[in-house]
């Protein structure tokens, strides 16, 4: 069987994350640390030991989990229109070859703007706490990222030495001291067929009223967690959430076809049994 270069060029890598250690924690893990947050660690430490035998190896690399679990109930006058729950994990990798001086992230004096970033955007990674399997895509982002910031370290210093000096003489990036922190993750309990009877209620009155055109209640809540680790040694597990109930009607103004508020009232809070306790209008 043939294999293609790309395929090639990975095996490396490939091998070196599956003989890496998986209890390599160079830095000590915070009281509270979650397996994400042991995940990242360990895979960072293994990331950067195979990547400093490399010509060119990073000076620096981060990685920045950010979970999401939300839920959304919207009525308007007094039935449903939407009704869902969310959850996912979205992975950023900062990843810089060089020095804190002149760096693959340095721009590029083209007239065409600064250097181009192909890897943009964040990845999706499992929202169960595997460490195996988070641990494998953050290999292989690294693995992208680390090649692109070659290429591009070459186009950068390609461009200084043909180009007049710069005005900014400043450091592409600057080192900041540790910091090491963690929270527990807040829950995400919601009773979303309790807030599905709640939010018909609030807008089935506007339905008595026939010169009220719009009416809309939205229950929405959110809870975002977020684990951060860099080779500088800082390891952050924070943990924010936050509940919302919205409700508004329209009517028309009396001169025009242009509809107007009658009236809208919103209340935000970090727990949705605050929410739960408001009153409801009578049946």
């Amino acid at each position: 069987m043939r294999l293609s270069s790309s395929v090639k060029a990975a095996l490396p890598f490939l091998c070196a994350f599956l003989l890496g250690s998986p209890l390599a924690f160079g830095a000590p893990l915070p009281k509270g640390a979650t397996p994400v947050l042991q995940a990242m660690q360990a895979e960072l430490d293994h990331s950067l030991s195979a990547l400093k035998t490399q010509p060119t190896p990073p000076y620096f690399l981060s990685y920045e989990v950010t979970e999401t679990r939300a839920i959304s109930v919207t009525s308007a006058f007094g039935a449903l229109v939407w009704s869902g729950e969310s959850r996912n994990r979205a992975l950023d990798v900062d990843l810089r070859v060089g020095s804190y001086d002149l760096d693959n992230t340095h721009p590029i004096r083209s007239g065409r703007g600064s250097t181009s970033d192909r890897l943009t955007g964040s990845t999706l990674v499992p929202v169960e706490d595997s460490p195996d399997a988070i641990r494998a895509v953050l290999w292989y982002q690294t693995d992208r990222k680390y090649k692109q910031a070659v290429e591009q370290l070459t186009r950068v210093k390609t461009n200084v030495t043909v180009k007049v000096e710069e005005e900014d003489k400043s450091a592409d990036f600057s080192a900041e001291p540790a910091e090491v922190y963690a929270e527990a993750p807040r829950p995400f309990v919601v009773d979303k067929k309790a807030w599905e009877d709640k939010i018909r209620r609030y807008t089935a009155p506007f339905a008595k009223f026939g010169n009220i055109y719009q009416a809309r209640a939205a229950f929405s809540g959110e809870v975002e967690t977020r684990w951060y680790v860099n080779s500088e040694g800082t390891l952050l597990q924070t943990s924010e959430p936050g509940f919302r109930l919205f409700i508004s009607a329209s009517t028309k103004a009396s001169n025009s076809d242009s509809l107007v508020s009658a009236g809208s009232v919103c209340w935000i809070e970090w727990k949705p049994q605050a929410l739960a306790a408001l009153p409801l209008p009578a049946t």
